[in-house]
């Protein structure tokens, strides 16, 4: 089963401003040569990290779950998984490592009631908590979410489900 991520209005109109933004800096200060490069510099490492880790679709089957970005995927083994539910992140999780909207919501957060997870979604009313055996959380994102849970569970094998 495979779906897409959708970004909420608010990821795209941030996504949107921060390109506009580096456009016109970049524009603006090509004759300072020093500060036109370190901008390109900035705006090459910010694009580059959101094409590694900004989730595009969610895949499952059998062997587990795959998130795929533009130039990287990201793989959960089922026999990994301990339990899948639908899960709705708060706008109050600390961003330890992550976006908060820029290309979508991904990379390491963490909450007071969750703990820290490790998050690749586009709206937070589509996503869905994967927690491993080892106790690390995802939280994914996609199109349709509660068909997304139903799928996994029915692929869990006997000795993952808790």
């Amino acid at each position: 089963m495979k779906s897409r991520v959708n970004l909420s209005s608010y990821c795209k109109i941030l996504t949107g401003i921060i390109f506009v933004t580096f456009t016109v800096i970049c524009v603006t200060s090509y004759s300072e040569k020093a500060l036109f490069y370190c901008m390109v510099g900035i705006l090459a490492v910010i694009v580059t990290t959101g094409l590694l880790y900004a989730p595009r679709s969610i895949t499952a089957d059998d062997n587990g779950i795959k998130v795929s970005s533009c130039l990287r995927s990201h793989g959960i083994a089922i026999e990994e998984i301990a339990s899948v539910e639908l899960y709705q992140p708060t706008m109050g999780a600390i961003r330890v490592w992550a976006s908060g909207g820029f290309m979508g919501y991904w990379g390491i957060f963490r909450e007071r009631d969750t703990g820290k997870y490790t998050a690749y979604y586009g709206k937070s009313s589509d996503c869905f908590m994967v927690i491993l055996t080892t106790g690390k959380k995802y939280v994914l994102g996609c199109e349709d979410p509660q068909a997304m849970v139903d799928y996994i569970k029915a692929n869990l094998r006997p000795t993952a489900a808790v």
